[in-house]
């Protein structure tokens, strides 16, 4: 992974948003969110928290404040 990968899916899972809605779209958007949560989680967890880190986080806020890509 790059080291802005988190950001590089929490923007993916924006480009959903984007989409036509369905099922599919709603999957992918998920799946994306998912991710990036789980890189940027595991950078807090490590101590190493980079400004992609806290970008990721606001871009999902955002999803999650829109009730668009709400994790399961």
């Amino acid at each position: 992974m790059t080291r802005g990968s988190e950001v590089q899916f929490a923007i993916l899972a924006m480009a959903g948003r984007l989409n036509a809605r369905g099922q599919e779209v709603d999957d992918w958007c998920e799946a994306n969110a998912h991710r990036a949560r789980e890189l940027a989680l595991g950078r807090v967890l490590a101590g190493d928290v980079r400004l992609s880190t806290i970008q990721a986080f606001v871009l999902l806020s955002f999803l999650d404040f829109t009730s668009m890509c709400i994790p399961l």
